[in-house]
Formats: C-alpha cells, structure tokens, sequence
C-alpha cells in the first residue's frame, strides 16, 4: 500500500508541471504584450506632443 501512495503523487507532479510553465508562459507573454503597448503608447503619444 506504501509503494502505491508513493507513486501516485509522483504520477500528479509531471500533470502540474505543465500548469506552472503554461502559468509563466502566460506571465511572460503578458509583460511582453505590456511592455509593447507601453513602448508604442509612449511613441504614440510623444508624436502627438511633438
């Protein structure tokens, strides 16, 4: 009984890796989507103004 609890959390932890890169992809495309729209945002606007 003790090998077949120990295998199971072993069988969760590869389905919750997934999960946490697909979290910090979403992270990261967000702060690249953030950034850009702040880059062409203040672009935009200093043409404006000048």
């Amino acid at each position: 009984m003790t090998t077949q609890y120990g295998n199971r959390p072993t069988g969760q932890q590869p389905h919750g890796a997934p999960q946490g890169t697909a979290r910090h992809e979403r992270l990261a495309v967000a702060a690249i989507v953030v950034s850009a729209v702040g880059l062409v945002g203040g672009m935009v606007l200093g043409a404006l103004l000048a």
